[in-house]
């Protein structure tokens, strides 16, 4: 995906999907950049495009994806509520979140009053539920998020983030973290030969931070 990272052989990447990673910034980072970060991008800007003084709500706001997020909704002027677990409540208010929502203790719906946008990690009860912060003429959208329903509202537009990063996206990524805007929360290294092993480990747990493969 990202021009310094070793790749292996008989994988082809085509350049409009590839961009030079800064000097300032490691592999790893720019791996998580550049992986959660897409994610995020495509969701909240290409989506949903968010606009300052917009209420966003992320849920999992802790996971790799959720904290680029939010990361990215302050960037760009919004005021960012976002839900996760209370031991990760801390984490969450580092990266600049304006309400923490522990979602174990307590009720979005009720805390997180009326949002222009939802972006939505989870899926399921939680998705279901997001449908009542919404303002009319609001937007929900999700990604990685099952099993989802038909829409409960008609009065907001619900759109999947399709996650197919280009060029531009990863070059606009990577210049928000040479300038120190995203700080990726980096988690395991894991060697290649134990893919199967950090799925698994990954699927497992609740560990904060993005895990990452390494090819060498």
């Amino acid at each position: 995906m990202l021009g310094k990272m070793e790749r292996t052989p008989n994988m082809p990447l085509s350049a409009s999907q590839a961009a030079p990673i800064p000097a300032s910034l490691s592999n790893e980072q720019a791996v998580a950049i550049g992986n959660s970060g897409a994610t995020a991008w495509i969701c909240l800007v290409d989506v949903a495009r968010i606009a300052s003084g917009q209420r966003v709500l992320i849920h999992g706001g802790a996971g790799a994806v959720g904290a680029l997020a939010i990361q990215l909704a302050r960037h760009f002027g919004a005021e960012v509520i976002t839900t996760c677990r209370g031991d990760n409540l801390d984490h969450v208010r580092s990266l600049r979140a304006h309400l923490a929502i522990d979602h174990t203790r307590e009720d979005f719906v009720k805390r997180a009053g009326s949002c222009d946008v939802v972006f939505d990690t989870v899926g399921g009860e939680v998705n279901r539920r997001s449908y009542a912060v919404l303002k009319p003429g609001g937007m929900l959208v999700y990604v990685h998020a099952l099993p989802i329903g038909p829409p409960l509202r008609d009065d907001v537009h619900v759109q999947r983030g399709e996650i197919r990063p280009m060029r531009h996206h990863l070059q606009e990524l990577m210049k928000l973290g040479a300038a120190n805007v995203l700080k990726p929360r980096i988690g395991a290294l894991w060697p290649l030969a134990d893919a199967r092993a950090a799925y698994a480990r990954a699927a497992s747990s609740h560990a904060p931070g993005k895990n990452i493969l390494l090819c060498g």
